[in-house]
């Protein structure tokens, strides 16, 4: 799960707002800053398809490239704290940092902000060498209720909350009716 973080006095209003791509055009329209990492990894691609939805092409002095973004979450989270930006990042480097910067999040739970990580069997006929078996064995314990709990209480009792969130099938068909 994809969050945005921002400084304590929100300069751009957004926090509360549900919809991430009216929070980024909320940024933009205020040019408060907002900081990526600008490198293609994931979470840079994310905040890319949150821009598309937005109908912005960020630019300007209030966009600001990390030229260290490539390092990974905990710098560019690190760097934004710093600067006291906004900034769109993953859940757990927010959970794993949070005693130590003040950055608050401002929107979460939009579906847009879900990060799926996904398991993909491997094709025995491409790839005769690869134990097939083995990880279709894997796969079917993965998405078995007994993984799907391990990933869901995963360091809750470090830091209070999930950094993942189940998703299997076998959950979903498992969970009582909302």
């Amino acid at each position: 799960m994809f969050i945005i973080l921002g400084p304590k006095e929100d300069p751009a209003k957004i926090k509360g707002i549900s919809d991430a791509a009216k929070a980024f055009a909320q940024i933009a329209y205020s040019k408060a800053l907002f900081i990526t990492r600008g490198d293609r990894s994931g979470t840079h691609m994310k905040e890319m398809e949150v821009w598309e939805a937005a109908g912005i092409a960020p630019q300007g002095d209030w966009y600001r490239v990390y030229e260290k973004g490539a390092e990974g979450n905990r710098s560019t989270t690190l760097f934004v704290n710093e600067k006291q930006g906004y900034v769109l990042m993953d859940r757990a480097t927010y959970l794993i940092l949070k005693n130590d910067i003040s950055l608050e999040v401002a929107v979460e739970r939009d579906p847009i902000l879900l990060n799926y990580i996904a398991v993909i069997d491997v094709n025995p006929e491409r790839f005769p060498k690869i134990n097939a078996a083995g990880a279709a064995k894997f796969i079917e314990w993965l998405c078995s209720l007994e993984a799907q709990e391990i990933i869901r209480t995963f360091k809750v009792d470090v830091y209070g909350e999930p950094l993942f969130f189940p998703n299997s099938e076998e959950w979903h068909k498992n969970q009582p009716a909302k």
